[in-house]
């Protein structure tokens, strides 16, 4: 999928359900949900893309091994999740936005070996890790927007967090 602009009303603006090795560049998703949603999905690269949903800008759930490059996503609740079994996975030279002063821009949950490197990440918590493994953050710029959250959160048994060459910014 090139040069595409995908509106999903209903809910999502592309959707991968246990779809494997696709591509997508240089587009445009949007959804009332999410703007981009990969399920069971592994092997897949997004890369130069926007990515924007009421909800979540975009969200894994049980995808593996799958790459976001030099893209944009941002959510009304949360700018990206990872959820359970969500492994092994890269977003590199990105942005990450969440748009609600409750939701962190970035939320890992219960997965595994995920990279994030040479990114931005913004949200009243900036990064949230729980009941996750081996997660790494390296290059990447972290900033809490509220006085109440942090740059980055841990709960839930999170273990094996390396983060290298990174700034972490809260209010004052």
């Amino acid at each position: 999928i090139s040069l595409s602009t995908m509106i999903g009303p209903a809910n999502i603006g592309c959707a991968l359900f246990a779809a494997d090795s696709n591509t997508v560049t240089n587009s445009y998703l949007s959804g009332s949900g999410a703007g981009y949603m990969g399920s069971g999905a592994n092997y897949n690269v997004v890369s130069l893309s926007t990515m924007i949903g009421s909800s979540t800008g975009f969200q894994f759930s049980g995808a593996d091994t799958n790459t976001v490059t030099q893209s944009y996503m941002s959510g009304g609740t949360n700018g990206v999740i990872f959820y359970p079994g969500s492994d092994n996975n890269t977003v590199s030279f990105s942005t990450m936005i969440s748009n609600n002063s409750g939701n962190p821009a970035l939320s890992l949950q219960g997965s595994s070996s995920n990279t994030i490197s040479s990114s931005l990440i913004q949200g009243s918590t900036a990064v949230f890790i729980t009941g996750s493994t081996g997660t790494v953050i390296t290059g990447s710029v972290l900033v809490a927007t509220s006085t109440i959250g942090t740059a980055l959160a841990f709960a839930g048994g999170s273990v094996n967090l390396t983060i290298t060459t990174s700034i972490l910014l809260t209010p004052s």
